[in-house]
């Protein structure tokens, strides 16, 4: 069953992505006269505006290069607007060398408490995240300090709309006793969020009936409601994940929730193994995903990259999704086949053949929103070690870099042990 929200932010990365084709065609024959004009059209922009812009970025290295550069300049006045522009300089740098970002010079800077509390800023909680409990104790105060915010009333939108990442922040960050606290915290503040939202939508629902249909009032109180409801949706999937095992922080370092694979198959219409259970000893990146899903396929490149990396025989990779009853076909008519699973499972194979996966694909009884696993948007990825535990979950197929970097710290650390036997 496919989530709302989740389809609305599918549609509009793939718009920016076709934005960004587009663009690249246009920009990759720019005159130097061009290239000056659109530095300095960079330079009167804001951080927000430049991160709403960040599309262009990704349109052509040069494109990028014209980024970092103003960046670079906004970025060194230690306030709230250069903690943005550092951030998104450093996201950018991350993509252009292929590497991971370092988020902790960045924590360093006076204005992070601040700058972390915007739309710009809370982007860097999806970066420590990943970071070591050793890397994130000295900056402990920093993550404290946007958890209190919840308590006194003082949240910004931006830490709102990602309380789940916070809270897992918090689990890296902090004793297990605060991290719960936060858990719980954050509960209540989306919990009472949502029933605000709620109530304030049914006064403005009560107000449509007592005012002129098509009158300026009528429209405005139909605007606040459908702001109020989609504001609601991003707060529901927030909910739905700070309940889940993940939310709990029972997914990470424990037994891989149970995944019933009801079709496996390689692009050659293989069976290489029935159940994950079959996979142990090796280590396992699962890729939820879905054939309608834009950035799901964008990503693709990506994990045939990461397949070509490891051998087959230490790492397996495997993209998990369920049934949709239709398969979004891209070089061929898309079909549609509610209820009939024969034809869902063939249209996937020639799905798969069709775009050149070289992973297998499992077919999960379980939803690919799997709510154990904490997925709540697609693509996402999870890697479990080779005993079959939840190493990390929540990646990004696009972080190819820091999907890397989970599977060698596995790969050395199983060397190793080797090597002392």
């Amino acid at each position: 069953m496919m989530n709302t929200t989740t389809i609305t932010a599918c549609v509009l990365l793939s718009t920016i992505m076709l934005a960004g084709c587009a663009s690249e065609v246009a920009t990759s024959t720019t005159p130097p006269a061009a290239t000056k004009a659109a530095e300095r059209d960079l330079a009167t922009m804001k951080a927000s505006q430049l991160f709403d812009q960040r599309a262009r970025a990704a349109a052509s290295p040069q494109v990028r290069d014209q980024f970092i550069a103003v960046l670079a300049e906004k970025s060194v006045p230690d306030d709230v607007q250069g903690f943005e522009c550092a951030v998104l300089q450093a996201m950018l740098i991350s993509q252009r060398d292929d590497k991971p970002m370092d988020p902790m010079p960045l924590l360093t800077r006076s204005a992070a408490l601040d700058g972390m509390q915007t739309k710009v800023g809370s982007e860097l909680l999806d970066v420590l995240v990943n970071a070591s409990p050793a890397d994130l104790a000295p900056h402990a105060d920093v993550v404290r300090a946007l958890l209190a915010t919840l308590s006194d009333g003082k949240a910004s939108t931006a830490i709102i709309m990602k309380l789940d990442t916070l809270v897992d922040v918090a689990r890296v960050a902090l004793p297990e006793h605060e991290a719960n606290a936060a858990h719980t915290a954050a509960l209540a503040c989306v919990k009472a969020d949502i029933a605000k939202n709620s109530a304030m939508a049914a006064k403005l629902r009560d107000a449509r009936s007592t005012e002129t249909k098509g009158s300026k009032e009528a429209k405005d109180s139909a605007k606040k409601s459908a702001r109020l409801e989609l504001s609601n949706l991003g707060l529901r999937r927030i909910l739905r994940r700070l309940e889940s095992a993940a939310g709990r922080g029972e997914l990470t370092g424990r037994t891989a929730p149970e995944l019933h694979c009801e079709w496996v198959r390689n692009a050659d219409g293989s069976t290489p193994w029935n159940q994950l259970s079959d996979l142990r000893g090796k280590i396992v990146v699962i890729d939820f995903w879905a054939t309608w899903c834009g950035p799901c396929v964008a990503s693709f490149p990506k994990m045939a990259l990461l397949r070509a990396r490891y051998p087959a025989d230490k790492v397996a990779i495997v993209g998990v999704t369920s049934l949709q009853g239709r398969v979004a076909h891209r070089k061929r008519a898309p079909v549609k086949c509610p209820g009939d699973i024969q034809r869902e499972q063939q249209e996937t194979l020639l799905f798969m053949q069709d775009m050149g996966m070289t992973w297998t694909v499992a077919i999960t009884k379980e939803d690919v929103f799997n709510k154990e696993f904490g997925v709540v948007g697609i693509p996402s990825l999870a890697v479990l070690d080779q005993d079959g535990n939840v190493v990390r979950a929540g990646l990004s197929a696009s972080d190819e870099p820091s999907v890397r970097a989970v599977i060698d710290s596995l790969l050395a650390a199983e060397a190793a042990e080797t090597k002392v036997r």
